[in-house]
C-alpha cells in the first residue's frame, strides 16, 4: 500500500484530528483484507466512467473509490487480453504508469482545494493492492466491454484508491440541485443556433446575448441545471454561491489550465444544511485526470488550419467547448465579468466543420454501446 506524501485535508494537531486519521488508516487497510463488493463490509454505490465507488459498512463517514480503467489497464495486461495502446509487460513498467498518474491526481486535488477549499470534499489518494473478484471484474469490464475471462490464480491487482468524506446526507435530498450538464452537440439539431450559441458564449459577442440565447443554451442541458439558475434567481444566497463558484473556475482554468468535470451525474450538488439552513456547495467528483484546457484548443487550432483529427481528439475538444460554453454563459447569467477564451479566431465559423464530425462520433460512441449492450445479453443467456 503506497499511501504516503497523501494528506487527508488540513489535519490539525490534536485528539479528534488523530482519532479521524485513525480511522482513515483502519478504513484502508479494511479495503486490502476483504473482498470487495462481498458481505464482509464493503458495498458497491455506483459506477461512474472513470471510478468505482463503494461504501464501507464499518466506516459510514468515508466512501472509497477505485480508478476504473486503471484497473482495466492492469488486469488486462495481467491476462494477456490487453487491446489498448502499447503492452505493458511488467509489473513494474505497470507500476510505473500507476505513479506517474498517482501524481497528477494528487496534484489535480491539491490544486482543486488551492481555489474552492471546503467545497471540496477532503480526500486521500494512494496506489493499492485490491483483492480481485468476479464482480468487481463485471464492474471494471463494463467500462469497454472487455472483460478478462482469466482471471484465475490473480489475487490482487494495482489500482488508484482515494478515500473521500462522505457527502452530507442533505446533498442528495429532496431540495438538493446538482450542477450537471449533458453534450449540447449530442442534442441540438440546427446548425444555426449551433453557431449562435458558439457566438454568445465561446466567441463572446455578448452585445448580441439576449435572456433568450441563455434559456436555448439551458434547454440543451438536462433539466436540474436550469431549475438550479431559476432557483437562485429567487434565492440570493443561493444566486451568490453559485456565482462564487463559477469565478473561481474561471480563475481555476485560467491559472491551472484545467476543466471540472460538470458532465458526470452528481459531482456537484448544492444544498441547505440541516442546522444553519444556508446554502453550500459539494464537488464530489470533479477532476478529469490529465486533460487540460489547452489539449481542447490545440484540436481547435487543428481544425482551423484544416489539419486531421482522430476521435481522442474529438472527445477533448468536446469537453473543451462545452466546458467554456457553459461557463461562460452562468458567467453572463449571474453578472461575473470574466470569461473564458479558446480562440482568438471565431470558432462559430466552424459549425459546418464541428457539427457534423461530432454528430459522427456520437453515432460511433451510441454503436459501441449497443454492442456493449448485444453482449452483456448474449453472455446473460
Amino acid at each position: 500500500m503506497n499511501m504516503e506524501g497523501g494528506e487527508y485535508g488540513g489535519f490539525e494537531a490534536g485528539k479528534a484530528n488523530k482519532t479521524r486519521k485513525q480511522e482513515v488508516g483502519e478504513a484502508l487497510t479494511t479495503i486490502t483484507e476483504h473482498h470487495l463488493m462481498d458481505d464482509r463490509g464493503l458495498e458497491m454505490l455506483g459506477e461512474g466512467g472513470v471510478r468505482l465507488v463503494l461504501t464501507l459498512e464499518k466506516f459510514p463517514n468515508h466512501v472509497a473509490k477505485l480508478d476504473r480503467e486503471l484497473l482495466m489497464d492492469n488486469l488486462q495486461s495481467e491476462t494477456g487480453t490487453w487491446s489498448r495502446g502499447e503492452f505493458m509487460a511488467t509489473h513494474r513498467e505497470r507500476h510505473e504508469v500507476a505513479e506517474d498518474k498517482l501524481k497528477v491526481e494528487r496534484r489535480s486535488e491539491q490544486q482543486l482545494r488551492e481555489y474552492f477549499g471546503d467545497m471540496v470534499l477532503r480526500e486521500r489518494i494512494g496506489l493499492m493492492s485490491v483483492p480481485v473478484t468476479a464482480e468487481l471484474v463485471r464492474a471494471v469490464g463494463r467500462l469497454r466491454g472487455q472483460v478478462p475471462d482469466k482471471i484465475k490464480g490473480i489475487s490482487e491487482i494495482e489500482t488508484l484508491v482515494s478515500l473521500q468524506d462522505k457527502a452530507p446526507s442533505a446533498a442528495f435530498g429532496p431540495e438538493s440541485m446538482g450542477l450537471q450538464i449533458s453534450y449540447v452537440e449530442s442534442r441540438i439539431k440546427s446548425g444555426i443556433k449551433y453557431t449562435r450559441l458558439n457566438r454568445c458564449f465561446i466567441d463572446c459577442t455578448e452585445e448580441y446575448v439576449t435572456p433568450e440565447d441563455v434559456k436555448e443554451l439551458m434547454s440543451s442541458y438536462d433539466e436540474g441545471l436550469a431549475s438550479l439558475l431559476t432557483r437562485a434567481e429567487h434565492d440570493h444566497e443561493l444566486h451568490d454561491l453559485l456565482k462564487d463558484v463559477v469565478t473561481k473556475a474561471i480563475k481555476f482554468s485560467r491559472e491551472t489550465g484545467r476543466m471540472l468535470d460538470f458532465i458526470g451525474a452528481d459531482n456537484v450538488r448544492f444544498y441547505q444544511d440541516e442546522i444553519t439552513n444556508k446554502w453550500k456547495v459539494a464537488m464530489l467528483d470533479v477532476r478529469i485526470g490529465d486533460e487540460t484546457f489547452d489539449d481542447g484548443c490545440m484540436v481547435l487550432a487543428r481544425l482551423f488550419n484544416d489539419q486531421p483529427v482522430d476521435s481522442n481528439q474529438l472527445i477533448k475538444l468536446l469537453n473543451t467547448l462545452n466546458y467554456t460554453r457553459l461557463i461562460n454563459a452562468l458567467a453572463f447569467e449571474l453578472a461575473v465579468p470574466d470569461r473564458l477564451a479558446i480562440s482568438r479566431s471565431k470558432v462559430s465559423s466552424l459549425t459546418t466543420t464541428i457539427l457534423p464530425i461530432m454528430r459522427q462520433l456520437f453515432k460511433v460512441v451510441e454503436a459501441q454501446r449497443q454492442n456493449k449492450s448485444d453482449e452483456k445479453e448474449a453472455a446473460a443467456k
